[in-house]
């Protein structure tokens, strides 16, 4: 099964609000932890964290219609992600 786990492209300003000066751009060690455990199990995993490789909206979706998965996982990070838009 194909599987793709995205994390919404939101800036730091929406993710760490009056913190985003400390904020990171380092992809979610959860993530790929996640990832790792389903690609051991047999699944071929596609890992995009929208924030950590700076796409917006539309790269996002581009890169999910080329891969056209069988389940799309998206993550949540933080509470500021729930902020994010839903995939069309």
């Amino acid at each position: 099964m194909k599987l793709f786990f995205a994390t919404p492209p939101l800036s730091f300003e929406q993710r760490y609000g009056a913190f985003a000066g400390g904020g990171s751009a380092v992809p979610s060690l959860g993530v790929l932890m996640l990832a790792a455990v389903a690609r051991e199990a047999g699944h071929a995993c596609t890992v995009v964290d929208a924030s950590a490789l700076g796409l917006n909206e539309p790269q996002l979706l581009e890169r999910l219609a080329v891969v056209r998965p069988d389940v799309l996982l998206p993550l949540f990070n933080h509470p500021g992600d729930l902020q994010c838009r839903r995939l069309r």
